[in-house]
C-alpha cells in the first residue's frame, strides 16, 4: 500500500536506533548517571566524613594534650608531697648539704625540674639543686608567698633570677619556668618553709612533640597552649602564633566554658583553621592550671586530603559506572531483542507486508518473549484490520462521489423540466392570445352577419348556417378552456354572441 492510502505514512522511514537499541541506551545511561550520583553522594559524604573525623581528631589531641600537662602538674605536687613525707626538714635545716643532695637526686630522676629548693618562712633559700639562689632572700617572688598558705602552681615565665644560672634552650627561645610550692609544716601544724620546683617549659613541648609524633600521621598539624586570658604560652614551632591575641576566637571562647570540640574558623593571620580545643578540669584536689589546648590545621590542607579521597571515588564511579552502563546495554539488547523483531515487522508492512508470518519467530520461552508474541500478533491483526477499512473506506468514498453525481443530475433535470413548462406556458398563451383575436374577429363578422339576417328575413338557409357557427363559437374547445385568463368583469365573445 503506498502512502496515499496509509493514515500514518509509510513505516520504513522509522530512523534512529532500533527499539532495543534505543531502550538499551536509555537504560545504559540511566545507569550510569544512577552510579556516578551515588559516587557523588558518596563522595560528597566522605568528605564531610573526614571533615567531621577530622575535628574529632583534632579535639581529641587538645583534650588529651590539655590532661597530659594537668596530669603532669598534679604528679609533680606528688613528688613534692613524696619528699616532704620522707625528710625531716627540721633536722636538715641544720645540715642544708644532705637536703641539696636529696634534691638533686630527685632532680636526676625527673628531669623535668629545671631546679628544686627548699625557701624558710623568710624567703631564705636554705637548699637549691646545684647549690643555686642558697642563702638568698626570694620572699618577693609570688610562688614563695602563695606557697606559704597552699600549694601553687604558677603560669609559664621567663626566668630571672635563673636564666644566668641555668643552660638556654636549644631553639633559641629565652628559657620559660613553670612554679610549683608545696607548704611544709612540723607535728605542731607550724609553716617550716615551703618546698618550691621550677619545671622546664621544655616539658611541655616534649609532651607537644611526644603527642604529635603518635597522632599526626603526616599531616600538619600545631597544638598551642594558651593562658585564661587568650595570650599564647606555646605557640607554633615557627613562633608565628606567638604573641596573636587568640581570646576572640570561638574556640577559645568554647574551651574556656570547659567545653570539648572543634570548629572551623578564621584566625587572627587571615587563614581558615579547623580548630580542636580543650581545657585542663584538674582534679578534686588540684585546680589545675586552667590552661587551654588548641590543636589546629589548615582548611587548604584537610581540603586537599578530601578533594584526592573525592576524586578517587569520583573516578571509581565513572568506572563502575561505564562497566554497569555496557553491561545494561549488553542485557537489555538481549533481552529485547523479540521486540527488535516487531519493529523489523512494522518496518516491513508497508513494502511486502505479504512475506511477513503470522506469528513471531523466536525461539524464546520467557515472559517477554511471550509478551512480543501477543503483541506481534495483535499489530498483523491490526494492520489487516487497518487495510479493510480503508478498503471500506473507499467504497464509501465511490458511493458518496456517485450519489452527490445523480443528485447534481438530478437538479439539472428539473431545472431544465422547469424551463420547459415555462416555454410551453409562454407558447399557450401566445396561442390563446391569437385564438382570441380570431374569435373576435368571427364573431363581429356574425354579429354582423346576423344583422344581416335580421334585416332580411327571407334568407332561411344562410341563417341556418349562421346559427350552427354561433353555436361552435359558443361552445369553447378542449385544450384552450385551460388557461381561464379573461376576468369576471371582462365579458368573453362568446357571450356577446
Amino acid at each position: 500500500m503506498n502512502s496515499q492510502g496509509s493514515p500514518h505514512g509509510s513505516r520504513s522511514g522509522v530512523t534512529g536506533f532500533l527499539l532495543n537499541r534505543r531502550l538499551s541506551l536509555v537504560v545504559a545511561a540511566a545507569s550510569f548517571v544512577t552510579v556516578l550520583l551515588l559516587a557523588l553522594g558518596v563522595a560528597a559524604f566522605v568528605d564531610s566524613y573526614l571533615k567531621e573525623k577530622n575535628g574529632q581528631s583534632l579535639a581529641e589531641l587538645a583534650f588529651h594534650m590539655s590532661q597530659t600537662l594537668d596530669n603532669g602538674v598534679y604528679e609533680r605536687f606528688g613528688d613534692l608531697l613524696q619528699i616532704s613525707h620522707r625528710l625531716d626538714f627540721r633536722s636538715l635545716q641544720q645540715n642544708p648539704q644532705k637536703l641539696r643532695a636529696y634534691l638533686e637526686q630527685q632532680q636526676r630522676f625527673f628531669p623535668e625540674y629545671a631546679w628544686l629548693g627548699f625557701v624558710r618562712p623568710d624567703g631564705t633559700v636554705l637548699a637549691g639543686t646545684g647549690g643555686m639562689l642558697e642563702r638568698k632572700n626570694i620572699s618577693a617572688r609570688e610562688w614563695v608567698q602563695a606557697g606559704k598558705q597552699n600549694p601553687y602552681a604558677g603560669d609559664v615565665h621567663e626566668a630571672m633570677l635563673l636564666s644566668a644560672l641555668l643552660p638556654q634552650p636549644q631553639d633559641g627561645e629565652p628559657l620559660r619556668l613553670i612554679d610549683l610550692a608545696l607548704p611544709i609544716y612540723d607535728d605542731q601544724n607550724r609553716l617550716l618553709g615551703v618546698m618550691g620546683a621550677h619545671l622546664s617549659w621544655q616539658w611541655a613541648k616534649d609532651i607537644r612533640k611526644n603527642l604529635l609524633s603518635h597522632n599526626l600521621d603526616g599531616r600538619e598539624i600545631e597544638i598551642l597552649i594558651l593562658n585564661s586570658k587568650g595570650s599564647v604560652l606555646l605557640g607554633s614551632s615557627g613562633g608565628a602564633s606567638n604573641g596573636m591575641d587568640l581570646s576572640k576566637l570561638l574556640s577559645f571562647r568554647q574551651a574556656r566554658e570547659f567545653k570539648v570540640g572543634s570548629v572551623s574558623e578564621q584566625w587572627p593571620d587571615g587563614n581558615r583553621y579547623t580548630s580542636g580545643y580543650a581545657r585542663g578540669k584538674g582534679r578534686p584536689d588540684f585546680n589545675g592550671l586552667n590552661w587551654i589546648v588548641l590543636a589546629r590545621q589548615s582548611d587548604a590542607i584537610v581540603h586537599q586530603e578530601t578533594s584526592a579521597i573525592m576524586q578517587k571515588a569520583v573516578l571509581l564511579g565513572l568506572l563502575i559506572g561505564l562497566l554497569a552502563g555496557a553491561g545494561c546495554w549488553f542485557s537489555v539488547s538481549r533481552a529485547l531483542e523479540p521486540l527488535q523483531q516487531i519493529e523489523e515487522a512494522l518496518a516491513r508492512l508497508d513494502q511486502d507486508a505479504a512475506t511477513l508470518p503470522e506469528t513471531l519467530p523466536t525461539t524464546r520461552r520467557d515472559a517477554l518473549a511471550g509478551f512480543a508474541r501477543k503483541l506481534y500478533s495483535r499489530l498483523i491483526d491490526m494492520y489487516g484490520r487497518e487495510h479493510q477499512l480503508l478498503a471500506e473506506r473507499e467504497e464509501l468514498r465511490a458511493e458518496l462521489t456517485q450519489h452527490f453525481d445523480t443528485k447534481a443530475h438530478l437538479a439539472e433535470l428539473r431545472r431544465s423540466l422547469e424551463l420547459r413548462v415555462l416555454e410551453r406556458t409562454a407558447d399557450l398563451q401566445d396561442t390563446n392570445r391569437l385564438l382570441e383575436q380570431q374569435l373576435e374577429q368571427a364573431a363581429a363578422t356574425l354579429l354582423s352577419c346576423r344583422q344581416y339576417l335580421q334585416d332580411h328575413p327571407d334568407s332561411t338557409g344562410l341563417q341556418a348556417q349562421i346559427r350552427k357557427n354561433l353555436e361552435l363559437l359558443r361552445t369553447p374547445p378542449a385544450d384552450t378552456a385551460v388557461q381561464g385568463s379573461q376576468t369576471a368583469t371582462e365579458p368573453s365573445v362568446r357571450e356577446k354572441l
